[in-house]
């Protein structure tokens, strides 16, 4: 189920356009930029 929700959404990993934007917002201080290679891959997005 959580997979066809994040189908669902309007923005895709492979959308990511290495801005930099999302990292900078994560409280968890992870580069998230660096994945969404990776996840689109894994995820097929």
């Amino acid at each position: 189920m959580l997979f066809t929700v994040f189908r669902l959404r309007c923005a895709h990993a492979g959308e990511c356009i290495g801005c930099g934007h999302c990292d900078s917002r994560c409280p968890f201080g992870v580069a998230q930029s660096e994945r969404m290679g990776i996840i689109a891959d894994h995820f097929g997005l």
